[in-house]
């Protein structure tokens, strides 16, 4: 959809301006302040309405009460009438019908860079991006795409610290001694052991005891057989008692005599057993057990480090497999000009930055990201013409024919030959080329 008839009343600069183009550039010329910007600002204004509010305040001409522009494009006509307090805006078919929501029908034709397609080769790096990006289909969103791979970046960078962390860690273990078991030793079983021991000693001390009560006791009593041999002798009328006694006596110096001979093959085969063995083990549990501690400590710590270093190959992995990913939807998507691309700074075209790229690719791609923004209306407006070569302004024509795109260019020129001459608010001569 191209304009097909543009007329202007009292708008800004004008007074009365009738443009029917030819071809694909209407090029507005003249001397500077004449209303060739107004013309554009018109197309603009017309069917931008309160997108273009803001940066015309004034719309009307000075001295007129009421401005009028009206653009023919064939399927639809529209019409916007200033007046001082309001202004209003009417779209018809080309059946002459009119349509109830007349703005929302030309919001949906225009886009950011109908007006002026050159504009996307000033913009700051950032918004240069932006834009790209609002014109390519892309299987995700990729403000989410990039706060993913930071996310990937920051976890992987983490694993790396940790790694790196653990690596010292490990290098730095104290060395554990050659045998040292894998389970603490408890010490209660060593002290079991140790009071078990113990007991057998106090037994076999209690055996020799009284193996020495039992001779002491038979030396007692041998002594008193003897003292009694003399009482007998002594005494004779204490035989009878004595004698019985001396019986008794004689009895239990038998008894004894075979205990303690008993007694004496007893504690003849008694051993004690060797405490020196226990007491070095106990005595060497503490740091038997501290180095089982240690071998512990550094078989986790190893453990650790495998595991950070896993984390971190699978970190980098994800990172990988997400640029991959990226790279495959980006490489699938379909830019508006052959070698654009974008960095996370800007645009880049053939792989470098898109500010240096030279003059002439700039204009060029800058054309054809206004024409892919616009598959609708076929009209751009090109407000800096006069920076234009003729090289370059060749090069805009050829691509607005190949498109089948209406280019309107401002440019200065007072030779009254060139395009539309607009002087005064009105058109001179000339004509659309």
């Amino acid at each position: 959809m191209k304009i097909i008839n543009l007329k202007a009343e009292n708008f800004k600069r004008l007074q009365a301006v009738e443009i029917s183009p030819d071809g694909n550039m209407v090029i507005l010329s003249g001397a500077n302040e004449q209303g060739k910007s107004s013309v554009l600002d018109a197309i603009w204004y017309a069917l931008a309405g309160g997108k273009a509010s803001k940066d015309i305040p004034e719309p009307i001409r000075r001295g007129e009460g009421r401005a009028e522009v009206t653009l023919d494009m064939g399927d639809i006509c529209v019409r916007r009438v200033w007046e001082p307090d309001k202004n209003r805006v009417e779209v018809t078919n080309a059946d002459g019908q009119k349509y109830s929501s007349p703005q929302a029908i030309l919001d949906a034709l225009t886009g950011s860079l109908t007006f002026d397609p050159l504009e996307f080769a000033r913009m700051a790096p950032r918004d240069q991006r932006a834009t790209l990006l609002g014109l390519i289909d892309l299987p995700f969103n990729l403000a989410d795409n990039d706060r993913e791979r930071a996310a990937k970046v920051t976890e992987e960078t983490n694993a790396r610290r940790d790694v790196k962390l653990m690596e010292g860690a490990v290098a730095n273990l104290p060395n554990v001694p050659d045998g040292t078991p894998d389970a603490e030793i408890p010490a209660a079983d060593i002290l079991a052991e140790i009071q078990a021991r113990e007991a057998v000693i106090n037994a076999n001390t209690a055996k020799r005891q009284e193996l020495k009560d039992a001779r002491a006791d038979y030396a007692w009593r041998e002594k008193i057989v003897k003292e009694t041999e003399k009482k007998v002798e002594m005494i004779r009328e204490q035989l009878n008692r004595a004698l019985i006694e001396l019986e008794l006596d004689n009895k239990r110096l038998d008894e004894l005599r075979e205990t303690g001979t008993k007694l004496a093959a007893e504690v003849a085969s008694l051993v004690d057993p060797d405490m020196s063995e226990l007491d070095a083990k106990f005595a060497a549990i503490d740091s038997t057990n501290a180095a089982v501690r240690q071998k512990q400590e550094n078989a986790d710590k190893r453990r650790c480090l495998k595991n950070l270093r896993a984390a971190a190959e699978k970190a980098a992995a994800a990172i990988k497999a997400h640029d991959k990913a990226r790279a495959e939807a980006l490489a699938a998507a379909k830019f508006p000009v052959d070698g654009l691309g974008f960095s996370d700074d800007g645009v880049t075209l053939d792989g470098l930055p898109f500010e240096q790229a030279s003059e002439s690719q700039r204009i060029k791609t800058s054309v054809a990201m206004g024409m892919a923004a616009n598959t609708k209306l076929h009209v751009m407006l090109v407000r800096d013409g006069s920076s234009l070569d003729s090289k370059r302004m060749a090069e805009v024509a050829e691509m607005a024919k190949g498109k089948d795109y209406q280019l309107w260019v401002e440019k200065v020129d007072e030779s009254g030959a060139v395009g539309v001459v607009i002087e005064d608010g009105r058109v001179k001569g000339g004509a659309a080329e």
